[in-house]
């Protein structure tokens, strides 16, 4: 599978993937450079208050932040040796939400049955697994920001879920509002592990989750197939947990388009 984590620096090329990438959507983000921030609905400084959205301009790519809880003391993310420290407040239920937009015109707005197959992967740090519930990474119906991810009409994620130490790597996911259908994957995440998690939905909305490159097998479970028609976009959705909040560092993030049959393109 070609991901941006397989490619030496400066040899990611539009002509090594095999499509314009700018065209097409890819990202590929390792938080090298702290970001240019800014509030979007108040114009000016990023603000602290719950629900307020963000903007967060990196070198090459931007992403929309909305503050989880009670509101934030510390506002944004900060860069450090470990990636982008999402972690804010380190108090219980407050959190925060990244995304690449939330419209279907955004960036990473995908279509089911239409576009496809798409994913997005997310390589997370939690200092404290135990301390998160929940921290994951899927897509979710291009609607409004919600304050909890049950309120969303649709959505499929992986990630912890829970406050078992070490603590559990749950598939969760809705359809249209039906109610969640939550699937143990078996396995676990210990306090300062590095997981890289994966959401991947097939030209047919089928969707599939794989940790740290091996794929979640679980039978029948796991099995979801998203509705035709609608449209999803990637997210990030965390939230403290009462046991032990710490640092939780996003290292890195990739979305777009799989590419088909490309990894021999990739120069050397």
């Amino acid at each position: 599978m070609l991901t941006g984590e397989n490619v030496k620096p400066g040899t990611l090329l539009n002509s090594s993937l095999g499509f314009d990438t700018i065209k097409n959507g890819h990202t590929y983000e390792k938080f090298k450079m702290p970001p240019l921030t800014a509030n979007i609905l108040a114009g000016g400084a990023a603000l602290g208050a719950t629900g307020d959205i963000n903007l967060l301009q990196f070198q090459h790519n931007t992403f929309q932040e909305h503050l989880k809880g009670a509101g934030q003391t510390i506002i944004t993310p900060v860069v450090s040796a470990y990636g982008l420290d999402i972690s804010h407040d380190l108090v219980s239920t407050e959190g925060s939400e990244l995304n690449q937009g939330i419209h279907s015109n955004a960036k990473h707005a995908y279509t089911i049955g239409t576009d496809g197959p798409f994913f997005v992967r997310a390589k997370i740090k939690p200092a404290d697994a135990s301390g998160c519930n929940p921290l994951v990474v899927g897509f979710r119906l291009a609607e409004a920001h919600q304050a909890a991810i049950a309120n969303y009409d649709t959505y499929a994620y992986l990630g912890i879920v829970g406050t078992s130490n070490p603590n559990l790597i749950k598939a969760v996911s809705e359809l249209a509002g039906a109610g969640a259908v939550t699937t143990d994957t078996l396995l676990t995440w210990a306090d300062a592990a590095v997981k890289d998690l994966r959401v991947e939905v097939s030209a047919k909305g089928v969707v599939t989750y794989s940790v740290n490159g091996l794929p979640c097998t679980i039978p029948n479970a796991l099995k979801l197939t998203l509705t035709s028609g609608i449209v999803v976009v990637p997210f990030l959705f965390f939230l403290h947990a009462a046991t032990s909040p710490g640092l939780i560092h996003l290292v890195e993030w990739e979305c777009g388009l799989v590419p088909q049959n490309r990894a021999k393109r990739i120069k050397a």
